[in-house]
Parts: C-alpha cells; sequence; structure tokens
C-alpha cells in the first residue's frame, strides 16, 4: 500500500484498474483516475476532520468553459466565445500556444487558434490551473512570502513538465498538477499559524517532512485538503489524484502504473527544496531519479527550467532557484563563471 491507511485515505493504490486507449503503438494501458480517487477519498467534497478552507469560487468563465467542453458537439470556435469574456485567461491561452514548449513556429493571435493548437482537453487543464493559481496568488499570508511561493509554485510547474517529457507522459497535466499542490498552504497557514510557524522554524534542523508534521497534529495534511478542495470545484479526477499523490515519497516509484506517470512528474517537483523546506531528502530523492531513469539528468533538467521561467517573464533574481541548488550541490565552486550566470551543460534538454 502506497498510502497511510487514515479515513479518508483507507484504499492502497494496487487496487485500482486499468483502461485500455489505442496508440500509434497498438494498445496502450492508461490509469483510472477517477476509480484511483474515489478509492482514495471517495467522492464527498469534504469529511468532518478537514477544516472548512474558505477561498474563491473558480471564475464564471471557466466553469462555463469546462461544462461546455464536456459536450463532444463543441468546437474551439463556441468555447473561445466563453473565455474570451476574461482577458486574463484569454492571455494564458495565447502564452501556453506561442510558448516554444507546445512546439509550433507559428504565431496564435485569438483564443479559438489557441485552443485549436493545444487542444480542448489541454486548454480546459490550462485554464483550471491558472484561474486556482491566480485565487493562490491573490492569498494573502501571514507566514509566507506569496511572490516567492508562487514563483516557486511555476517553477515547480516547469520542472514537472520537463520530466513528463522524458517519462513520456502528458506534459500539460503535469504543469497544471504541480502547480497546485500547495494551493491551500496560505489558507491553511493562516488558520493553523502557530503550528505552521513551528515548523517553518524547526522542521528543517529535525528533519520532518511537512505531511508528517500535518498529519501528527491535525489527522490530515495539506495534499488531502487540496483533494477535497478541487473536487468541490470540480477539477478532473487526475489533476485530483496528481496533487493528492505528490508526498508519497519514492515508494510512488516502484508503482508499476503511476511509477512513471504525470503522478511521478509532479512527485519529483514536490522535492525541489522550498521554504518550508516540506521534503528535507528531497535533493537526495532527486539526485536517486537518474539511477531510476536511464538518460535523466538533474543539471540538464534545472537548466531547462530556468530557460523556460526567463521566457515566461519570471523576475531575474527568482529565476535560479533550482539551478543555483544544482550548482551549489552538485558542480565544484571554481567551475561556475564568474559571472554569476548558469553554466549550461552539455546535456541540457529543450
Amino acid at each position: 500500500m502506497l498510502l497511510p491507511r487514515r479515513s479518508v485515505m483507507v484504499a492502497p493504490i494496487s487496487r485500482k484498474k486499468r483502461l485500455t486507449m489505442e496508440s500509434n503503438n497498438g494498445p496502450m494501458p492508461t490509469i483510472n483516475w477517477t476509480e484511483l480517487r474515489t478509492s482514495l477519498i471517495g467522492n464527498a467534497a469534504r469529511t468532518g476532520t478537514l477544516p472548512s478552507i474558505r477561498l474563491p469560487a473558480m471564475p464564471r468563465a471557466v466553469t462555463d468553459f469546462c461544462r461546455k467542453a464536456e459536450d463532444p458537439k463543441s468546437e474551439p470556435a463556441d468555447l473561445a466565445k466563453i473565455i474570451e469574456a476574461d482577458s486574463g485567461l484569454t492571455a494564458e491561452l495565447l502564452k501556453a500556444a506561442n510558448s516554444s514548449q507546445s512546439g509550433s513556429r507559428s504565431r496564435y493571435a485569438t483564443a479559438r487558434q489557441a485552443i485549436s493548437r493545444i487542444g480542448i482537453r489541454n486548454s480546459k487543464l490550462l485554464l483550471m490551473a491558472a484561474a486556482a493559481h491566480g485565487i493562490m496568488r491573490a492569498s494573502q499570508s501571514k507566514l509566507l512570502n506569496m511572490s516567492i511561493f508562487c514563483h516557486k509554485s511555476l517553477e515547480r510547474a516547469v520542472f514537472a513538465r520537463h520530466v513528463a517529457k522524458h517519462l513520456k507522459c502528458d506534459g500539460d497535466l503535469a504543469f497544471a498538477g504541480a502547480l497546485l499542490v500547495d494551493m491551500v498552504l496560505p489558507t491553511l497557514a493562516n488558520e493553523r499559524l502557530s503550528e505552521y510557524t513551528e515548523f517553518s522554524n524547526a522542521g528543517e534542523a529535525k528533519q520532518w517532512r511537512l505531511t508528517d508534521f500535518e498529519r501528527q497534529h491535525f489527522g490530515w495534511d495539506h495534499a488531502i485538503a487540496a483533494a477535497y478542495v478541487m473536487l468541490g470545484w470540480g477539477l478532473p479526477d487526475e489533476l485530483i489524484c496528481c496533487v493528492l499523490l505528490h508526498h508519497v515519497g519514492p515508494r510512488l516509484l516502484d508503482d508499476p502504473e503511476l511509477g512513471r506517470s504525470e503522478a511521478a512528474a509532479v512527485l519529483a517537483s514536490a522535492w525541489i527544496p522550498d521554504f518550508p523546506l516540506q521534503e528535507p531528502n528531497g535533493f537526495d530523492w532527486l539526485q536517486s531519479l537518474e539511477s531510476r531513469w536511464p538518460g535523466w539528468d538533474l543539471m540538464a533538467t534545472a537548466e531547462a527550467t530556468d530557460a523556460c521561467l526567463k521566457e515566461l517573464g519570471m523576475p531575474e533574481r527568482q529565476v535560479h532557484g533550482l539551478l543555483k541548488i544544482c550548482q551549489k550541490r552538485l558542480i565544484p565552486a571554481d567551475a561556475v563563471e564568474q559571472s554569476g550566470e548558469p553554466r549550461l551543460s552539455p546535456h541540457a534538454v529543450g
């Protein structure tokens, strides 16, 4: 069993079943995310053991888009009319469609063109992630520097997309999941300020894992809390599961189905050191992936993440988080250029 047997997480992952979908190489198994989510947290919007987390509702444009997207007869033009009412969300779609990560040399100027390029399903994922991240950016915290917190969330998301590329799974799902793993932490830290302050002050020295600390003090953790919020919002089960499983630890990678899935990419992104330090062994676990995943390179992935963050316009002082850690831990000090710019690896990925 990959997850602790608790009141909200009682079924072993091994009980999930598989669906089959066709690929160019014949039948390709895929995870039944709905059955997995149901086996782990059920169908209720929340349980009595969890706090009532007060977050704004999803923007009307996003909920209307998602509802319309469920109709198999929906066309990009129909969906574009819904999202064009929100200039911020339209900009997010265009940013995704015109990003170098989209693999297209064309430039897209309208929501309809962006949806056609990205696809309806991935447009839905990206819009929901952007809306939820916007809610997180608007949050106030008595403990966390929200500017740094949100930039760190974006770094994790970009990193997860690169990991997913190596694992040959859905990069957009991995990006969205990693972006949202800590979405409820600012609110939880405000409501349980003394406990989270204790963790931020002593957690690293005592080698506490944040989820262990939360379960010991509250009987639940922020991954479970976020999963219930996302369930209440009606977000897709694959996205909920990626968030729910992001602190399971390296044992998730031993699962024959989940170990090379989008959930594994999100899991790896959660090991990037942050503040407060949620996984004291996270960087060591990241290094261990090089032996587990042949051909994967931590430094190269950090460099690719760094380059993407610059492309996305992240402030220079926030860009080099993981890359600086890798340079400090993996490269001798005299090998880093005096200019302070990242030293590019010959293995850098695109």
